[in-house]
C-alpha cells in the first residue's frame, strides 16, 4: 500500500465572536494484494485450498474534500451559545480489478482421506470459473451540511444539539431498472442524522459530572455492491460452470 497525501486550510478570526475554517485536501491510494497461492481452488466440506477469490487484485484510490464552516459566539441569550455550521464535499474513485486473475474452484461433496495426496481425493462435483472483464471504475460524490449549538444554559448544565444532512449521488446504479419494485430507483437522500448530549456538574464544583447523549450516524456506502451489479448486468463476466469435470487440473 502506497498513500500520498496532502491537506491545506486557513482560519480567519473575522471578530472576537466570528471565525470562518476552510481545509481542503487530497489522497491518493495505490494497492495490491497478491494471491498467497495463485492456483486453481479446491472448496471441499471442511476446508478450502488454493487462491481466495478475490486475490489477486489491485486498486487505486483518489479522495478529494472540502470543508467550510462558521462559528459564532453569542454570550448573553439564555445562556451563552456557541454556533457552528458548515458544508463538506467529499468525492472518492475508486478503480482496479478484482480479482485480477480468476483461477477457478473445483468443488467436492466429501472431504479426501489425505489432503497433501492428490490420489486420495474424490471426484470433483463441479468446476466454475468467471471469465472476462473484472475491471471496474467507480466515484462516490457525497455533499453534507449540518447545523449545531453549544449551549451553556447554566454553570452547571451544557446542552449539544445538532443536526447533520448527508446525500451520496454514487451508491445507486439509477440507470437499472430496481429489482425488487418497478419503476426507478430512488436516490439516497433521507440521511438526517440529530444529535443532542447534555453534562451537568451535579454540585457545581466540577468533581461530580453526568454526560449523555443520543444521536444517528450514517456511514459510506460499500461500493463493491454496485460496482459488482454494473459489471454483472453488462455482461463484463460470465460465471461458467463445468458438471462433473474429469480430472483435477485446470480446464
Amino acid at each position: 500500500i502506497k498513500n500520498t497525501d496532502l491537506s491545506v486550510g486557513e482560519t480567519w478570526v473575522i471578530s472576537d465572536r466570528l471565525v470562518h475554517e476552510i481545509r481542503t485536501g487530497f489522497s491518493y491510494i495505490d494497492n495490491a494484494l497478491i494471491s498467497n497461492s495463485p492456483s486453481v481452488q479446491y472448496s471441499f466440506p471442511s476446508a478450502v485450498i488454493g487462491s481466495p477469490t478475490n486475490s489477486p487484485q489491485w486498486w487505486k484510490e483518489m479522495n478529494i474534500q472540502f470543508n467550510n464552516s462558521l462559528s459564532y459566539f453569542v454570550p448573553n441569550w439564555h445562556g451563552e451559545h456557541n454556533l457552528r455550521a458548515g458544508f463538506q464535499y467529499f468525492r472518492p474513485k475508486f478503480w482496479g480489478e478484482l480479482p485480477q486473475q480468476s483461477f477457478g474452484a473445483f468443488n467436492f461433496a466429501r472431504d479426501p482421506a489425505d489432503f497433501n495426496d492428490l490420489a486420495t481425493y474424490p471426484a470433483p462435483t463441479s468446476f466454475s470459473i468467471n471469465l472476462g472483464d473484472f475491471s471496474y471504475s467507480a466515484a462516490n460524490p457525497t455533499y453534507a451540511a449540518f447545523v449545531q449549538d453549544n449551549w451553556t444554559i447554566t454553570p452547571k448544565l451544557s446542552l449539544n444539539l445538532g443536526v447533520r444532512y448527508d446525500v451520496e449521488s454514487g451508491v445507486k446504479n439509477t440507470d437499472f431498472e430496481n429489482p425488487v419494485e418497478p419503476g426507478e430507483r430512488a436516490s439516497d437522500s433521507d440521511n438526517f442524522a440529530p444529535r443532542v448530549g447534555f453534562a451537568y456538574d451535579v454540585r457545581g464544583n466540577g468533581r461530580t459530572v453526568v454526560r449523555g447523549g443520543y444521536g444517528r450516524y450514517y456511514d459510506k456506502v460499500l461500493l463493491n455492491i454496485t460496482t459488482n451489479e454494473r459489471r454483472q448486468v453488462t455482461g463484463q463476466f460470465i460465471a461458467v460452470t463445468v458438471q462433473s469435470p474429469t480430472s483435477l487440473t485446470d480446464p
